[in-house]
Order: C-alpha cells, then structure tokens, then sequence
C-alpha cells in the first residue's frame, strides 16, 4: 500500500485522486468541515492528525503549535514538513509504533483506504484521551456505487466499538452522500469532575466559576489537568 501511494504521489497524481476522491471540490469540502469542527476544539489540548498526508489539514485550519501529524507514506511527510516547518510530522504506521495519547484525534477519510479499519479505529480509541473525530464509507459496495477498491463499514459495528472503547458519541453527520462522520467525547472536568459529553459544554465549561477558582487551588487538591487549559482530564475507558 505505501509502495502505491508513494508512485502515485512521484507521477504527479493530485492529492484528491490519490487519495480516492471523486474530484478537489470533494475532498476540499471535507478539511473544511473538519477545520470548522477543530476550530471549537482549538484550546482542548494536543492534537494527533492519524494519516495526516501532506498536512492537507494545514491548509484549512490555523492548527495550534501542539499539532501532530503521522503518516506511514514517506513523501507525504516530507511534503508536510517542508510546506509546514513550525509543526511535528511523523513518519509511522500507527498501528505498531509507539505514540503518546492525546487529547484530540482527528482521521480524515483513511478507514475508507485502511487494509483493517477496524483495528485502526480500535488503536486510535486508545489514542485520544478526550475527543475522536473521523469519518468512514457506512454500508457495503454496491455495483452502481463504485469504489470496489474502498473499505465501507457497517455503521452499527464502528460505532459499538467506539461506546465500548468509553467514548459517547456526541454528533454524527453525512459529509456528501457516502461518508459519515462522527465525533467522540470522554472527558470529565478535573476541578468539579462534572462529566462532559458534548462540544458546547467542553467549551463553555472552562468558563465556569470553577474553572476561573482552579487558579487559585493547589494542584494536589483536585488531581492535574490534562495539558490544554480547560482544567479537562481524561476518563479511563473501562
């Protein structure tokens, strides 16, 4: 699978064809969904970008400088590097390198190339602390539909594997008329321990009194803070 990307990407093939968009408008409407979502995220902490590609990402979304990239194809990473210098880019299959969790995961549209999308969306559940946002093709391939060469993914099976993983799955949203996308939330308040299940309380939540208090307790009073500002820390996933 690299080998074919890695030719692909030395032909000079454009970035949506290779990765199995129809067209750019296509691919183009999906980092910018993406981007808006990661906007409200911005301040919940690091983020991982799984299969980041040429950091494509990048070109939507003003990413803070705790941004990670990883991808297993080496010159997407060095594209990526070389277009955006002041962010970590690392190359590596997910799947069997070590990598430190973080608050944020976000997957754009590699379950649909993944040889074992299921065990990839396992890995990273276990990656992100706090928030997961991808996308997949739910449903089996269909003669009139195309993309025998793509994974699609029964929706029922994804998704119990992310509510057993810990997650609550806090919104779901069709991205054109054959990808899904979702986003995850485990997170609970580390000054209060109130438990958050949605964007809008993660968000508004930092500006609570507690939050504003938490400058003044001790640390050891209420357990550390994951990294990120919102007073957030991970819930363990059973």
């Amino acid at each position: 699978m690299v080998s074919s990307y890695s030719r692909c990407y030395r032909s000079g093939s454009p970035e949506w064809a290779i990765f199995s968009y129809t067209c750019s408008e296509q691919h183009e409407r999906k980092l910018k969904w993406y981007a808006s979502q990661l906007t409200v995220l911005r301040d919940a902490g690091v983020l991982l970008d799984v299969g980041c590609g040429t950091g494509q990402l990048l070109d939507y979304w003003d990413a803070p400088e705790s941004y990670q990239g990883v991808d297993v194809v080496p010159e997407f990473i060095e594209r990526a590097r070389r277009d955006h210098p002041t962010r970590r880019f690392q190359c590596a299959e997910v799947l069997s390198t070590c990598i430190d969790r973080c608050e944020i995961v976000v997957m754009v549209g590699l379950l649909g190339l993944s040889p074992t999308p299921l065990e990839l969306v396992d890995r990273v559940c276990g990656l992100a602390r706090v928030h997961l946002l991808f996308d997949y093709l739910p449903g089996v391939v269909k003669p009139d539909r195309g993309g025998e060469h793509l994974r699609w993914l029964d929706t029922q099976l994804v998704e119990q594997r992310v509510l057993d993983a810990g997650f609550a799955i806090t919104e779901t949203t069709m991205l054109g008329s054959s990808t899904r996308a979702i986003l995850c939330t485990r997170a609970s308040c580390g000054v209060c321990r109130k438990d958050l299940t949605n964007v809008a309380e993660v968000v508004n939540h930092k500006r609570d009194v507690c939050h504003r208090n938490n400058a003044t307790r001790r640390a050891n009073d209420h357990g550390p803070p994951v990294p990120g500002g919102l007073g957030m820390r991970a819930v363990t996933a059973p």
